[in-house]
């Protein structure tokens, strides 16, 4: 496989993929429709909430209410027929589940029964209802310039003006009626509410005056139309936002990214981010190059206690660059939580230690990436004193990074830091232009360890920037002294 499989993986998830733009674009109030749908939502998911260590679907329920609050009741209910087949997600302490559900996932709390009720202005917009808006707009205590708070009521914003709600539901005639009474403002945040509303005509109007932003890509992607998504990324070149993708469970979106730059370790590696799509995504990926294997074998690698993956052989794997999955951990796998690591179980120390062609060790590349989880977890089990070709130990990269707590992490896990590569140099002398690291280096304030003495310092006196260099004679006439503040 050299090519994305976008049509392979598309039809591998096309049945979960169809139930989330249901559930995103949900169109009723019916309780029999809805009843019908937590039975098929529930037949897909079941495993996952049932199986899955911190899967909660309801975070996913709530996501979609936010961005079609129309029908909040009808999200509500369907959250509240979760919690009472699945009694793990009722707690203690909340006597009512629909005050469990809106304290939990909305961050509302209600102080009165009727406390959310719907005022007449805002159901007149919700519901596109020009009959119900004209009068209210003769009353004395109306203004165009009003706004709608949401403090109350699931929502992408806390609080929207009268012609940007009219965008956020979509609701075009009260969107007409109030340009054409008041000559209402359209703003920036009426052309992005527009792709969550959905109304061609609003959003065309609305382009007339703005130009599409990442903003509106991301709620198009909270919207599940994936006509608006490829119009941004074919017609104004916005890329689509995969993090949006998986936080909003757009996996069309997602695979149209991918499929579009052809980053297939990329992908790999952001799809272990998907509490269970990855399962059938990464099942379902056809042959691929050996190139690409490294990464995938380590996603498994992540992956083994959830899904049962055969992982022996992956431990022995070593591509044509030289790099094994601990390569590829380091440098793809940065944002996983340190628990992911347990599922590493190797069958030798050595693979730690393993160079590839460049002569970089795992460790070199979690110091060049900013992998902090990686340095911590196999600190006690890595040697932080191997060099690469160019004789840089991971303390030169963690320095050259300018990234000052990864550079900390690993100077105290190093006894040679005036390793010198082969340029003459040692990792203090790749921070003489940024102060911040260079004294964090000689003192770290955090835990009083002083790392480099003056006469290090003094050695990188030369083409230091100025701030560096104050510093550097302030240490040598003794105005500073390692310690004092």
């Amino acid at each position: 496989m050299s090519e994305f499989p976008y049509d392979v993986l598309m039809n591998s998830a096309k049945e979960y993929n169809d139930i989330l733009c249901r559930l995103f674009r949900l169109h009723t109030s019916s309780d029999s429709d809805i009843e019908a749908f937590f039975k098929e939502l529930d037949n897909q998911i079941s495993k996952y909430i049932e199986g899955y260590y911190g899967f909660d679907f309801l975070d996913i329920i709530s996501n979609a209410a936010k961005g079609n609050n129309r029908y909040v009741k009808s999200y509500l209910t369907l959250m509240s027929r979760f919690v009472q087949k699945y009694p793990q997600y009722h707690r203690k302490g909340i006597s009512s589940i629909g005050e469990y559900i809106l304290d939990k996932y909305f961050w509302i709390r209600l102080s009165e029964p009727n406390q959310t009720k719907i005022s007449h202005l805002l159901k007149s917009l919700i519901y596109d209802d020009v009959k119900l808006l004209a009068p209210l707009t003769e009353e004395d205590k109306f203004s165009h310039t009003d706004s709608i708070e949401f403090n109350d009521f699931p929502c992408v914003e806390k609080q929207l003006s009268l012609l940007e709600t009219c965008c956020y539901y979509g609701s075009v005639n009260c969107f007409k009626f109030l340009r054409t009474k008041f000559s209402a403002e359209i703003t920036e945040l009426c052309l992005q509410l527009s792709f969550l509303g959905g109304n061609p005509d609003i959003m065309s109007e609305c382009l007339k005056y703005h130009k599409p932003d990442k903003k509106c890509m991301q709620y198009a992607i909270m919207s599940h139309n994936i006509d608006f998504v490829t119009f941004l990324m074919n017609e104004h070149e916005i890329p689509i936002d995969v993090d949006y993708c998986i936080k909003y469970d757009n996996i069309q979106a997602f695979l149209i990214h991918y499929d579009q730059t052809n980053d297939i370790k990329g992908f790999i590696a952001k799809t272990i981010e998907y509490p269970f799509v990855c399962e059938f995504i990464l099942s379902s990926l056809p042959e691929i190059d050996k190139k690409y294997q490294g990464v995938l074998y380590c996603a498994k690698t992540i992956l083994t206690n959830r899904y049962n993956y055969t992982n022996e052989e992956y431990y022995d794997f070593k591509d044509d660059s030289g790099k094994t999955i601990l390569h590829y951990a380091a440098i793809y796998f940065r944002d996983i939580d340190l628990d992911y690591y347990d599922d590493f179980d190797f069958p030798s120390s050595s693979l730690f230690n393993m160079q590839d062609n460049e002569g970089k060790t795992a460790l070199h590349y979690a110091a060049i990436n900013g992998n902090m989880n990686f340095v911590k977890f196999f600190d006690e089990s890595a040697d932080f004193e191997i060099s690469d070709n160019e004789g840089k130990i991971p303390l030169h990269y963690a320095v050259i990074s300018g990234n000052v707590e990864m550079a900390l992490e690993v100077i105290k896990n190093t006894q040679n830091i005036r390793k010198r590569d082969n340029n003459s140099k040692f990792p203090l002398q790749y921070a003489i232009n940024d102060s911040r690291i260079f004294e964090y280096l000689v003192f770290d304030y955090s835990t009083l360890n002083q790392y480099y003495e003056l006469e290090d310092a003094l050695k990188c006196y030369q083409g230091a920037n100025t701030k560096i260099k104050s510093f550097i004679s302030d240490w040598e006439c003794g105005f500073w002294v390692p310690g004092d503040d």
